[in-house]
């Protein structure tokens, strides 16, 4: 406010003598596995300890470490491992730097494309939507929709980006598609950091002799773009790195039940699997809440894909009597999930 006037406030008075008189800082209202993560490279082992300027609750740095521990960053003595090493290199939330890695590693080798997909998802703002042209950037952008979801959709996206750039047509081809050209520059800033930090990802990993990464596998990588396998290989690594993200469709609820919490939880309007299908399982990127729990950037997975990434956390989540049983009669532990299923697919038009 610069001058005398008059300020209208959309919430009444009762509402604003409710609100604290400061924001809380931010670092007591996000995840703090990327923090911690990087403290413990630092090799700052008392993180109860440390002295924040704003500490956190104990609770949110202990659900954390638990977090880190279950990625593998962190060994049963809270020690950073040779992958957690690997996640630190990359300016990533450690979900996404868990599949920057994983996606080097056999048998997956799909680094190429995970690449593309994690500078997708890092961008905001992807496509613009006039308000009279919805229905028309609606269909302009369904030629990019993948069946499996919004992973694939947005893998799909930048393959067409490349090829206008190749024919230099980026602007037609964005004002076409309603994409926001802009933030496809940055997807492009995002990507070829990422791949400068390749080499230096695969030499912590070499050197500790944590998932050793040939020359060979390199050069799998290298060609695995292009390859008719490269979506399959794709979808089973994010699996396997995004498997606390997962969530297992409830016809009882009509809705998704997170494998973490159990919340219920529904694919946003805006992801391409919204009105299709009813995959099994599904992986999620974020969850916002509005009016309802919506998972945001989703795709469909095998639940045995989930299950055998996620199999520690889904014994350390499950009751007491449960695990004992399940350790006496050496059997895996579904915390919510039944027999694997088949999907029945069937090819809708996507919303996005």
């Amino acid at each position: 406010r610069e001058a005398s006037g008059k300020c209208y406030r959309l919430y009444t008075e009762d509402s604003f003598d409710e609100f604290p008189s400061f924001t809380i800082p931010e670092i007591q209202r996000v995840n703090l596995s990327s923090v911690i993560l990087h403290l413990k490279h630092l090799k700052v082992d008392d993180i109860l300890g440390f002295p924040f300027m704003d500490p956190p609750s104990k609770e949110a740095i202990v659900q954390s470490l638990e977090t880190l521990l279950v990625l593998g960053a962190l060994d049963r003595n809270l020690d950073i491992t040779a992958l957690g090493k690997a996640m630190a290199i990359y300016p990533l939330d450690p979900l996404h730097a868990k599949a920057m890695i994983t996606s080097l590693q056999a048998p997956y080798h799909c680094s190429r494309s995970m690449a593309v997909v994690v500078s997708m998802l890092s961008v905001e703002n992807l496509f613009f939507t006039p308000r009279k042209e919805q229905e028309l950037a609606d269909s302009k952008r369904r030629v990019f929709a993948s069946v499996y979801g919004d992973h694939l959709t947005l893998l799909n996206i930048y393959k067409a980006y490349t090829k206008a750039v190749r024919k230099k047509k980026t602007k037609e081809w964005a004002r076409e598609h309603y994409i926001n050209l802009r933030a496809m520059a940055r997807v492009q800033d995002v990507l070829a950091q990422l791949f400068e930090l390749e080499d230096q990802v695969r030499e912590t990993l070499e050197k500790n002799k944590d998932g050793s990464h040939s020359k060979k596998a390199a050069e799998a990588d290298d060609g695995m773009f292009d390859l008719q396998s490269e979506e399959l290989q794709l979808r089973k690594c994010l699996a396997a790195s995004f498997f606390l993200h997962a969530a297992q469709w409830s016809p009882a609820d009509r809705g998704y039940r997170t494998l973490t919490g159990r919340n219920l939880v529904q694919v946003h309007p805006a992801s391409v699997l919204f009105g299709s299908h009813k995959p099994p399982c599904v992986i999620y990127n974020s969850l916002i809440h509005t009016s309802q729990r919506f998972m945001r950037d989703v795709l469909e997975v095998e639940e045995r894909w989930v299950l055998e990434a996620g199999g520690l956390m889904y014994r350390l989540m499950a009751p007491p009597e449960k695990r004992k049983a399940a350790t006496q009669e050496g059997t895996t532990i579904l915390t919510g999930f039944d027999k694997p299923r088949e999907a029945k697919r069937v090819k809708v038009g996507p919303q996005r």
